[in-house]
């Protein structure tokens, strides 16, 4: 059995379109930004969709991936069964059918986006872990918080590294990535007796660090795949968004790559590229 994990914020109508794909064959667990005027009840649309409304989440906050972690936790400890888990967006759609998501029951593989943070040799990046974000839930890229985080950077040292892991041991990627229950299980144990949470707490998008780096430095990095089976387009904005909201120009390249997600999806934009696809895989 597979578990979707989805975390989001708006158009719930969307929501449940995304939700009614899978919810006859998976276990589905939401977490609606406490912010959003969303009531969880209007999702609870099966015996086997959990919606819960925890945490305030801004971007670049710790709050985003306390969520996560609360949702994965809650499908290991309700659905036992559970042996293969996906964490996607509100704005995610499926771009495969569902027997072809049969393949992760037995699968052993993380698909995970992942790149060495040393290799990056990106100031920007790096300033997330040395100085970071110092108000964690307020968004850092709103003038005022910039202002306080330029300060800081000015009267500290940076860091040098997160919890016991050295620079050198650091890892990113998006936290959009599928994971077999035994990875899941050992990023919960690790947390539970290292607390790194808390070492990430000021950490600007401290998800795209968490999941990477514990993985990278276990013994399940042998495991991890090249791709995180989600097609997104951060190559340059579009439709004054980045990643780009995606349209029917992007069908091409999805329907011929190894991708089960897309990201990002509006549709006020994306609607034919959705009915294509819906065609294709005769559900969504």
């Amino acid at each position: 059995m597979q578990a979707i994990l989805i975390s989001a914020y708006k158009d719930p109508e969307d929501l449940k379109h995304l939700i009614n794909f899978f919810s006859k064959d998976f276990q589905i667990f939401v977490h609606i930004d406490k912010k959003s005027n969303i009531n969880p009840k209007e999702l609870e649309l099966n015996t086997n969709v959990y919606v819960y409304k925890k945490f305030v989440v801004s971007w670049g906050g710790i709050n985003h991936l306390r969520a996560i972690l609360f949702l994965m936790q809650e499908a290991l400890k309700k659905i036992k069964l559970v042996s293969y888990i996906h964490i996607i967006s509100g704005s995610d759609i499926p771009v495969k059918k569902i027997e072809d998501f049969n393949k992760f029951e037995n699968c052993e593989e993380i698909y995970m986006e992942h790149i060495k943070v040393e290799d990056l040799k990106s100031n920007v990046i790096n300033r997330r872990y040395q100085y970071g974000n110092r108000l964690p839930y307020r968004d850092p890229r709103k003038r005022s918080v910039r202002a306080v985080n330029k300060m800081y950077e000015i009267l500290h040292k940076p860091n040098s590294k997160i919890g016991k892991f050295q620079a050198s041991q650091l890892y990113k990627g998006l936290i959009w990535l599928s994971l077999p229950r035994k990875a899941a299980e050992y990023v919960i144990d690790y947390e539970k007796k290292n607390d790194l949470v808390k070492h990430m707490k000021y950490i600007t998008v401290p998800e795209e660090f968490f999941f990477q780096t514990i993985l990278e430095n276990s013994s399940f990095k042998s495991k991890i795949a090249p791709n995180n089976l989600v097609y997104n387009d951060w190559s340059e904005p579009r439709h004054n968004s980045l990643p780009a909201i995606l349209d029917e120009s992007d069908y091409k390249k999805i329907s011929d790559g190894a991708y089960f997600f897309a990201r990002k999806i509006d549709m006020s934009i994306s609607k034919e590229l959705v009915e294509k696809i819906s065609n294709e895989i005769n559900k969504f």
